[in-house]
């Protein structure tokens, strides 16, 4: 009867499942490159963190009762792999929904420096918290009645280093878990405020360059051109 009544809500399941079975079957063919130690190279793109974010929550509308809020200030640009951020991002808020209480909130927050997905789940132990990245490791089953293929965790790890950031999990109190992933070793930011632009280019650890830029008069901010 839904269908009949609301026929958009068809084709919006329709066009969601086509999109996601073309991400998993990207995410298979890389995994299989990534288990025979090839590199992966993507082209990086500019985009604000914002715009991702939103484009990843809009992909756990349709089965997930958990809401997710993004909390995050300022538009944030940067530049890496859309594609490879993505997966990572992806892997980690489905990670996040399988160990928490069904109607809980998946919280993310963002700045310059990092993303972080933020639960109100099981947690995870301090002995489990660098072992869950390693492939096919499954956590102890006293967290609960889940259950995967130990696989999504090794991949985003893979996928961070390839776009040199990293992840790491701290404890939520009083319960729950928090996934970094820092963008400290090797990312270009631009903070836009009004016409007022702050960038932050980081090429390695040794090499920092900072500043700001003040924008004439209705004239938008194209970090395209800035990086030419």
């Amino acid at each position: 009867r839904r269908r009949v009544e609301h026929p958009e809500i068809v084709e919006n399941a329709l066009d969601y499942l086509e999109k996601e079975s073309e991400r998993l079957k990207k995410l298979i063919e890389d995994f299989l490159t990534l288990s025979r130690n090839g590199q992966i190279n993507y082209q990086e793109e500019i985009f604000t963190i914002e715009s991702l974010l939103l484009e990843v929550k809009a992909t756990f509308e349709f089965d997930s009762s958990n809401e997710i809020d993004i909390e995050g200030g300022g538009e944030l640009y940067i530049k890496t792999s859309k594609f490879a951020l993505r997966e990572i991002l992806t892997i980690l808020i489905e990670n996040a929904i399988k160990y928490s209480p069904d109607r809980t909130r998946v919280f993310i927050k963002y700045n310059k420096k990092e993303i972080q997905i933020i639960d109100e789940g099981v947690g995870i132990t301090d002995s489990e918290k660098t072992k869950v990245f390693n492939r096919f490791y499954q956590v102890d089953k006293s967290r609960g009645s889940h259950t995967g293929n130990g696989i999504g965790l090794a991949i985003a790890q893979q996928y961070a280093e390839i776009i040199k950031a990293k992840i790491f999990i701290t404890d939520n109190l009083p319960e729950g878990s928090i996934f970094h992933i820092n963008f400290e070793d090797s990312f270009v930011f631009f903070v836009v405020y009004k016409n007022f632009v702050l960038f932050f280019i980081k090429k390695n650890a040794h090499d920092f360059v900072s500043g700001s830029i003040i924008l004439r008069e209705g004239r938008p901010f194209s970090p395209v051109s800035f990086l030419r």
